[in-house]
């Protein structure tokens, strides 16, 4: 699945996916630098919670950004 979000007036396609477990209480998890969302592939349905995992702008399936992102930019894309 894909969300947009607006980073530094330009728009991106986020690619996010979920367990479908939307009765549990929610679960954001984000990766961390170098790697994507597909490193939770094997735990987010083991989870008892409704998982949601990104992948951030610039890595996996999300758009590539032609300009340099910030921590903040990140923090924003969330």
């Amino acid at each position: 699945m894909f969300c947009t979000v607006n980073i530094k007036n330009q728009e991106y396609n986020c690619f996010y996916k979920t367990n479908e477990k939307k009765d549990l209480p929610p679960l954001v998890i984000l990766h961390g630098w170098g790697v994507d969302s597909s490193i939770f592939d094997n735990i987010i349905n083991e989870l008892n919670y409704y998982v949601i995992v990104i992948d951030f702008i610039g890595f996996g399936k999300s758009d590539q950004p032609k300009v340099a992102f910030s921590l903040e930019d990140y923090v924003n894309q969330i």
